[in-house]
């Protein structure tokens, strides 16, 4: 919900009907494999996969160390129901830490968002 609002505050859905608009001219129904510049997709698709991991990474690298945490409390007391703990524990360590990375990953989305027109440019430059 804060990445659609993101988006949206950063004139986002523009750049995505002005985009739309380019590939048509650029790439008219019927000729849009021919344009498609391959190279353009690949760096685009890893560009992506880098902001989804930037965006991802220290809730992920948290909640793994929490995990690892109760794991070793699930070694020193055996009788402790882990299990049943470790939903609890992963839902507020993960809300705290998405809240507290919250500022660095907006930024992220609004790098990405102001990259949207180099990156369809990129994606449709004729080869």
């Amino acid at each position: 919900l804060v990445a659609t609002l993101v988006f949206l505050a950063m004139g986002g859905h523009h750049v995505l009907l002005l985009g739309i608009a380019q590939s048509v001219d650029v790439a008219p129904p019927g000729r849009a494999l021919a344009v498609l510049a391959t190279e353009g997709i690949l760096e685009s698709g890893a560009s992506l996969f880098g902001a989804g991991l930037r965006i991802a990474s220290p809730v992920v690298g948290t909640l793994l160390v929490s995990q690892l945490a109760l794991g070793l409390v699930a070694r020193a007391a055996p009788r402790l129901q882990v299990f049943a703990l470790s939903f609890a524990t992963a839902a507020i360590v993960g809300a705290i830490t998405l809240r507290a990375s919250m500022p660095t990953a907006i930024e992220a989305l609004v790098q990405e968002v102001r990259g949207l027109d180099a990156a369809l440019t990129a994606v449709l430059s004729a080869s």
